[in-house]
């Protein structure tokens, strides 16, 4: 039987699909309609219309919510934008995310940029982007993980075994110095897991990347300095993390930990932690992903349920494009 984040899914690729709208699916699409985290799509634009199509698709569905989280998006350059949609039921928890890219990114310069025909068609029903893309891409993601931990490791191993089943004839290449001959190295390192120098050939890998697009794009050299602004809204003015006050009372702390540990094993919170445990500067890292941190104090006046402290919170914060009228 069908869930409710699935049979929205398939909804929202068959409308795509009938008013044309140009997308493809990144990854995680071998189990469709079921994702267990977030869904990735690739866009070009009408981004007001899919909104309409998510409003109508959260009526259909019954869903309590439906946010619009710009804090990825917002004085953003076109090709960086990520437009991030939740579709949030509260008494049952039921949350899918849905993010929107224009493009992936290596050293703050664009590695693909999504057009049209940048697609493959899984039996007529819903579009993914090319096979050799998103497995080539995936050893810049590793890279991104390492160290290895509990928390990523089965994802490092998802993303190593696709990679490593590509011929390095058929991976997706960018023409930078030296590509085959890197290609091969990085596969030989990840395959004895010499990580070190694995990661040392990533950085070489991306370096040649980002020089390659400046020296064929000179003119575009205020993009470089335009992502050093987008860093400082991500982690400064823009957080998707928040912070939530609660009284120091025994039964008060232990609903808060208990939700917030349900929360992050249906990943609608990626992590949380105490304030008090995280120091200054590691705040802002944290607050950069959707993240709460948990602050006691005695002079709050937030005693309610934990859930709408949480819920209200994350509307303030973000923009609200529907929710369901209580009869």
């Amino acid at each position: 039987m069908l869930t409710k984040k699935s049979k929205t899914v398939i909804f929202l690729l068959k409308e795509f699909n009938k008013k044309n709208i140009p997308y493809c699916i990144a990854r995680n699409y071998e189990n469709f309609p079921n994702f267990k985290s977030d869904l990735d799509i690739f866009y070009i634009n009408k981004l007001n219309l899919i909104k309409k199509i998510f409003i109508n698709t959260a009526k259909k569905f019954h869903w309590d919510y439906l946010i619009y989280d710009e804090n990825k998006s917002k004085n953003f350059l076109d090709q960086n934008k990520i437009e991030i949609f939740y579709f949030y039921d509260r008494k049952k928890e039921n949350f899918l995310q849905i993010d929107f890219f224009r493009s992936m990114l290596v050293f703050g310069v664009p590695y693909f940029k999504f057009k049209n025909e940048n697609i493959e068609k899984i039996k007529k029903k819903f579009n993914i982007l090319p096979r050799i893309i998103s497995k080539t891409y995936h050893v810049f993601q590793i890279a991104s993980l390492l160290p290895i931990n509990t928390n990523n490791k089965k994802k490092i191993i998802k993303y190593k075994t696709r990679f490593l089943s590509l011929k390095i004839k058929n991976t997706y290449k960018k023409n930078v110095f030296f590509e085959n001959f890197l290609l091969i190295k990085i596969q030989k390192t990840l395959k004895l897991n010499k990580l070190k120098f694995f990661n040392a050939l990533i950085f070489i890998y991306k370096l040649q990347i980002f020089l390659k697009y400046y020296l064929k794009n000179p003119l575009k050299i205020y993009e470089f300095f335009f992502r050093i602004y987008e860093y400082y809204l991500l982690f400064f003015k823009q957080k998707s993390g928040f912070k939530i006050s609660i009284i120091n009372k025994k039964h008060i702390i232990k609903n808060a930990e208990e939700t917030l540990n349900r929360f992050k094993k249906l990943k609608i919170i990626d992590n949380w932690n105490y304030k008090s445990k995280i120091n200054l500067l590691n705040r802002f890292k944290f607050l950069e992903r959707r993240n709460v941190l948990l602050n006691i104090d005695d002079k709050t006046s937030k005693t309610k349920n934990f859930k709408k402290i949480f819920i209200n919170i994350l509307i303030k914060q973000n923009k609200l494009l529907y929710k369901k009228k209580i009869l």
